[in-house]
């Protein structure tokens, strides 16, 4: 169930940035039924509503009739409904900003640099970045702080109330990955650890980033499988989507080489998902 729809509390100052950024669309009366019909659908089809607290959903759609009325623009709006949706703790129910705001929010670029981030071992890990400032913030570098808050406290109050999850490992990767997403204009001030244990500190600004060039290049992502032999005859494949179904032929072309291998690794860290049907053939051939 995808319902395209999407709270609230942000620093002042960014609540400033944004107030101009994104227009007010919708009316009070629109807000309420967008809120309502969401809340009527979930009651009537969400498959595993019998495991919710109904009595906080209730009670929160109640508290949310007035709030949302309150939004100063749709953003404001849209968070609160990801903020309501997050109650479910279901990845396939979410919210999602409409293309008029999704199109304005910046992950990674801050002018003169670009930061990339995954999380590694619970932390926020710093894992490519621009070239021309890969001495200045190495890859492996950890943010450990933000905006003064530690990130763990970043997160829990501006990051993850806001991400529809039914586990806690993959509600870990979306928070951290989207950690600074924001506005042109927003700040941030972050503490970073770089590899060698030094701490620097910088105040970096969301802007569009010219510079291309990224350390260490990244995979591109058009690539269905991969395929590589390691020393040893290990073989490393990686299956990158399966919402293609062209992956199983893929698949397919590559067994005369697999069985060769003393030894197979398949990597599904970069595979978004898709049709269950073709991640079963795919690795049941």
């Amino acid at each position: 169930m995808a319902v395209k729809l999407v709270f609230l509390s942000i620093f002042l100052f960014f609540a400033l940035a944004t107030s101009g950024q994104v227009p007010g669309n919708l009316s009070p009366a629109e807000k309420v039924y967008g809120l309502s019909r969401f809340w009527q659908e979930v009651n009537y089809n969400f498959v595993y509503f019998n495991k919710v607290d109904q009595a906080k959903w209730d009670s929160t759609y109640i508290s949310l009739i007035e709030k949302v009325q309150k939004t100063e623009n749709d953003y404001e709006y849209y968070r609160l409904m990801k903020q309501f949706c997050a109650i479910l703790k279901d990845g396939h129910t979410n919210i999602e900003f409409p293309e008029h705001i999704q199109s304005k929010l910046l992950k990674t670029m801050f002018g003169e640099y670009q930061i990339f981030l995954e999380n590694i071992e619970q932390k926020a890990i710093i894992t490519h970045i621009n070239s021309s400032k890969k001495d200045i913030i190495p890859p492996g570098s950890e943010i450990v702080a933000v905006n003064n808050l530690s990130v763990k406290e970043y997160l829990a109050q501006f990051v993850s109330p806001y991400i529809s999850s039914s586990t806690t490992h993959i509600l870990e990767d979306i928070a951290i990955i989207n950690m600074l997403e924001g506005f042109e204009g927003e700040q941030y001030n972050l503490k970073i650890k770089k590899p060698d244990g030094v701490i620097i500190e910088i105040v970096v600004e969301h802007a569009r980033c010219s510079e291309t060039e990224i350390y260490p290049i990244k995979n591109s992502a058009n690539n269905l499988l991969d395929f590589k032999w390691y020393n040893n005859r290990i073989a490393y494949v990686a299956l990158n989507s399966f919402q293609d179904e062209s992956i199983n032929a893929l698949f397919v072309n590559l067994l005369p080489e697999l069985v060769r291998a003393d030894a197979l690794i398949i990597d599904l860290r970069n595979n978004g998902g898709g049709n269950g049907v073709m991640d079963w053939k795919s690795l049941n051939i």
